[in-house]
């Protein structure tokens, strides 16, 4: 479903903030989930549409799904759209990205959405979900969306992969033996929970990590 509001809004932080809720739409997307799920161990997906009220209206959508290993909901940075441009005081525009982030801090304060996807899904999630959601005052992203958490040559090796590089090219420009790419390979596979090599670039964007 399309978001419901078209034409960009130039708002700056503050103004953002200030702006009050007009409604939320929640919807769950079995075709995304059908999507994700060859590379995340995903039980549940879907987007919500937040809208507000403002001159012209604004509208947030992001995509979400719940991890079956993390227990918990998960926002991937990438799945966030607006029709809002952030700007700062003096009108200058910023880049997609501050928007993303300012969004998904905003995103994980919410607790509103979350009860609804539990109490109207048709599905049951694990039990210590409903918990979870009710306790974690915010909930954090998933460990491994943490860059600093993994080894910068991991993370050039899930680049690569993602811009069709196989693994003799890694090997060629790393400079490094075939037999340490393949343990850097099954320790990367082993973290983000895929089985081959060719889910390693996209488990690895949809987790914010390249």
């Amino acid at each position: 479903m399309a978001p419901p509001i078209t034409g960009a809004a130039w708002l700056t932080r503050s103004t953002l903030n200030a702006i009050k809720q007009k409604s939320l739409l929640i919807e769950i997307d079995q075709d995304f989930l059908a999507q994700i799920k060859r590379i995340i161990p995903a039980e549940l997906a879907g987007f919500c549409v937040w809208t507000g009220e403002g001159n012209p209206e604004v509208w947030v959508k992001w995509h979400w799904y719940f991890d079956q290993d993390l227990k918990q909901f998960v926002v991937p940075p990438r799945g966030i759209t607006s029709n809002v441009v952030l700007t700062l005081a003096d009108g200058v525009s910023l880049p997609d990205a501050a928007l993303a982030s300012h969004a998904l801090r905003r995103i994980r304060r919410r607790h509103d959405w979350k009860p609804w996807v539990l109490l109207h899904s048709a599905r049951r999630l694990p039990r210590a979900a409903p918990a979870a959601v009710r306790t974690a005052p915010r909930p954090s992203p998933p460990r491994p969306a943490d860059p600093g958490t993994w080894d910068p040559e991991e993370i050039i090796v899930m680049r690569m992969l993602r811009q069709g590089n196989r693994r003799k090219q890694i090997c060629a420009q790393l400079g490094i033996s075939s037999a340490t790419v393949d343990r850097r390979l099954a320790g990367i596979r082993e973290r983000l929970g895929v089985s081959t090599n060719a889910a390693i670039g996209e488990a690895a964007a949809w987790r914010g990590l390249i």
